[in-house]
């Protein structure tokens, strides 16, 4: 009877052994690269341009987790580029990840866990050519190739010769902040400027290292309007009132456009650049050329 018993506990230990390894997800061994599906259903987001893509694209249904930062969908998150959750992406099983090119992004340690699409999304260039290899990932490259067609047509205008300059400064940019941080020229967000018919003020900026302006350096550029864009609302005063001697600040062109995702690079951006335009426009109907 004892022996029964030291059996039938040893039996139990087996199979309990065994449905925990059914169950845990295995990783491939190190340099092993999961072979890409020809079709990807399971498809796990690292970043909210890609994520609001995929939707766009008509195809959120292939989608099983989405970055931590997404907010246009309840998915569950997978972490960021940065910080990514791989116990959740290895027992989700997704059979493609997606993701933007990032410096210092942990690529060899996702490609472990599944397929993994790194994408450009930084220029206009970057984001069509990177929207139509999203529409081939989720079966919908018609639809892909019109969205890029109307991110160049939006967003590829260039301003006229002598058009306002415009600052624009990613928000708060409150007062007792030490300098402000600016949208590059070549980046996405300052398409927002030149496609609605203004130039950047920064357009000769150095394009590597951090995009800061000191106080100094922001009377030194002295732009004819600036045009701040900030996720949440605008309380107070309106930013850089304090800067007199601004030639925008002078002639009341100071705006802040506020709205939930205004610094998005997903498709939400062609709603964006109508909503910049006609903040901007406004500011300067009789002398706009």
């Amino acid at each position: 009877m004892k022996r029964r018993f030291l059996l039938l506990i040893a039996f139990a230990l087996f199979l309990g052994g065994a449905l925990y390894l059914t169950k845990r997800p295995t990783l491939p061994a190190p340099g092993v690269r999961p072979a890409a599906p020809a079709t990807a259903r399971r498809i796990a987001s690292l970043s909210p341009a890609i994520t609001d893509t995929v939707v766009a694209l008509g195809a959120e249904s292939s989608l099983v987790l989405v970055s931590d930062y997404c907010h246009t969908t309840d998915l569950p998150r997978a972490g960021t580029i940065f910080t990514p959750h791989f116990e959740r992406i290895a027992s989700t099983r997704p059979d493609l990840i997606i993701a933007t090119q990032v410096q210092g992004s942990p690529d060899q340690a996702l490609e472990r866990l599944a397929p993994l699409l790194s994408l450009p999304w930084l220029s206009l260039d970057d984001v069509v050519s990177s929207t139509r290899k999203v529409g081939q990932a989720v079966q919908r490259a018609r639809e892909a190739d019109l969205l890029a067609q109307r991110l160049t047509r939006e967003l590829g205008a260039k301003a006229p010769q002598g058009a306002p300059r415009v600052l624009a400064l990613m928000g708060p940019a409150n007062e007792d902040r030490v300098g402000y941080y600016y949208i590059k020229d070549t980046s996405l967000h300052g398409r927002l400027l030149t496609a609605s018919g203004y130039q950047n003020a920064m357009t000769t900026a150095p394009t590597l290292g951090q995009p800061h302006l000191s106080v100094e350096q922001v009377l030194r550029v002295n732009p004819d309007a600036i045009l701040v864009l900030q996720d949440a609302p605008a309380t107070g005063p309106l930013p850089l009132s304090g800067l007199s001697p601004l030639d925008a600040v002078r002639n009341r062109r100071v705006r802040v456009l506020s709205r939930p995702g205004i610094l998005s690079m997903g498709p939400e951006i062609l709603d964006i650049r109508r909503l910049v335009q006609e903040t901007l426009d406004p500011l300067f109907r009789e002398t706009k050329p």
